[in-house]
């Protein structure tokens, strides 16, 4: 992984936990500790996904058969729905009411 790479990486978390938090979820976080306790299971989401993408590519490559492009392309709809579930249901979840 180059360095380029990893900043690249970190740019799209950070870009990703401001829009998700303040635009998509409108966290009830306030001050400093409750953030930083969202940020950080925002980022243990986004590098679980990481590991779910890696694997199901490699997955649908090696032991599935799929052509590269599709198994991306499927693995890609598969985490684009986890993200949205554990940010929903994991990362941002202070103020919701519980039914």
């Amino acid at each position: 992984m180059t360095p380029a790479n990893v900043v690249s990486i970190i740019c799209a978390i950070l870009f990703a936990y401001f829009v998700n938090s303040r635009f998509v979820f409108e966290t009830k976080a306030v001050g400093f500790a409750e953030h930083f306790a969202e940020f950080v299971k925002f980022c243990g989401a986004r590098v679980s996904t990481l590991v779910i993408e890696t694997g199901g590519v490699w997955f649908m490559a090696s032991v599935l058969k799929i052509n590269d492009l599709v198994g991306k392309v499927i693995i890609q709809f598969i985490v684009l729905a986890l993200n949205y579930v554990f940010s929903r249901f994991l990362v941002f979840t202070r103020g919701q009411k519980k039914d």
